[in-house]
């Protein structure tokens, strides 16, 4: 008979951060490379059951055990579970009573630790201009290749001894971990964590009116569209890296008489999209891009990209519908490890503002804003990031840069759902895009 137990997906990977540790006791005689089934169901449907296979990892280069697993069958079906809900895991073969009981307790405790447990307050650093701690940016990836994730993602920090490069490789999926990770650390330590990623944090506001989403908080819309729960019949294609489902998105709009969102100059190949210039041309900038994106930054100006372009030097879109899954997944799970975190300005215009207290802060970085006389590398990119919030912060410039009550009431509702680049000036618009 198998035995089956509850748990809670955050995402494919997280999930696995959470379990993996007693996975390890219970598999600890596997070696690396040496696979496992677990069959996966949708909580109260046995004819959703699923088996699915997992390979223990390979031991460290220095001989130290690697007691965590990864799926390599069935990760489609795992992915078609949303966040947040509940699904059935049991293991397959001998000892799966054990294994059963053992998890059910295992997750028990775990949660209960989890909503009990105290950490310091975090509190702004004494007698200081600055109004975070710590510093951490990353260099980010929209290539759909894992490879190229691991050549390119870098992540910088500075925690008060100077700027250092956090030892990899990352891809997408193992970024997100280590995002996690340092904050639960400070947050341990007491310390408020600024973070910087580059990547837009929300779309346009042009286009989550058109999909019925207006109204909504900024979490809420992505939860929407990484569940697909959006459009007249809630079924709209699930959101993720652009060549996996741009076309799916432009032929879900044709088939309501909407003309196609996503284009591309080049790599049509890579995308599958019929056209290779905006098909949404107008004369109004904010039917194609965001509030923000037609601010010039106060270091230099910006020339960006529509969202809706994909593909090319210059383009955004791969990385941020990549991007803000992830963000979107990070806040979940802080959410239930009681780790305090805000987002900038989607949870208030003002971050010196209540909402903003006591928690770390991710604000949306554009990596090009960087000086021109440092040389270009993805390593420079995230140091040279992390130097730039870190110094604008210890000056005592950063409350008045993130503070955009000068804009209208309609303007203010529009970026608390679109986002912010750190440091783009609300009186500094460009006439034309």
């Amino acid at each position: 008979m198998v035995f089956y137990s509850t748990i809670r997906r955050d995402c494919y990977h997280i999930w696995i951060a959470h379990v993996h540790p007693f996975l390890g006791d219970c598999f600890s005689n596997l070696i690396g490379g040496e696979t496992i089934e677990l069959a996966l169901r949708t909580k109260g449907d046995p004819k959703t059951q699923k088996i699915t296979r997992w390979v223990r990892m390979n031991d460290a280069k220095d001989g130290r055990p690697t007691l965590a697993i990864r799926i390599i069958e069935g990760i489609s079906f795992l992915q078609s579970i949303r966040m947040g809900e509940e699904f059935e895991i049991a293991l397959i073969g001998q000892n799966s009573r054990n294994f059963s009981q053992s998890l059910k307790k295992h997750v028990s405790a775990s949660a209960s630790q989890t909503r009990n447990e105290k950490y310091p307050i975090l509190a702004s650093p004494s007698g200081s201009l600055s109004l975070f701690q710590a510093y951490l940016s990353t260099d980010y990836s929209g290539s759909s290749e894992e490879r190229n994730q691991r050549l390119t993602i870098k992540v910088a920090i500075d925690a008060g001894n100077g700027i250092e490069i956090i030892s990899g490789p990352f891809n997408r999926h193992k970024l997100v971990l280590e995002i996690i990770k340092q904050l639960d650390k400070f947050t341990r330590m007491g310390v408020r964590l600024l973070i910087g990623l580059d990547h837009q944090y929300g779309i346009p506001l042009s286009l989550v009116n058109e999909l019925g989403l207006g109204g909504l908080s900024w979490r809420e819309i992505l939860t929407k569209l990484y569940s697909g729960a959006y459009g007249p019949k809630s079924n709209g294609p699930k959101w993720g890296h652009p060549s996996l489902f741009a076309a799916d998105f432009n032929a879900f709009l044709l088939a309501q008489g909407k003309p196609d969102y996503f284009w591309t100059k080049s790599k049509n190949i890579n995308y599958v999209l019929r056209s290779n210039k905006n098909p949404r041309i107008s004369s109004n900038p904010l039917d194609i891009f965001r509030l923000t994106d037609i601010c010039n930054g106060n270091r230099r100006s910006a020339s960006l990209k529509p969202f809706s372009r994909v593909g090319g030097k210059g383009s955004v879109s791969n990385q941020t519908c990549c991007g803000m899954g992830h963000l979107l997944e990070i806040l979940q799970t802080c959410e239930q490890k009681n780790i305090p975190v805000a987002v900038w300005p989607m949870d208030g215009l003002d971050i010196t503002s209540k909402s903003y207290k006591g928690k770390h802060c991710f604000i949306e970085l554009n990596l090009k804003k960087q000086a021109r006389s440092i040389f270009k590398s993805y390593e420079n990119n995230a140091t040279e990031s992390v130097r730039f919030i870190r110094d604008t912060d210890q000056r005592g410039e950063l409350a008045s840069i993130c503070d955009l009550s000068s804009l209208t009431s309609e303007e203010r509702k529009r970026v608390q759902i679109e986002g912010w680049i750190f440091s783009h000036s609300p009186s500094n618009r460009r006439k034309t895009v």
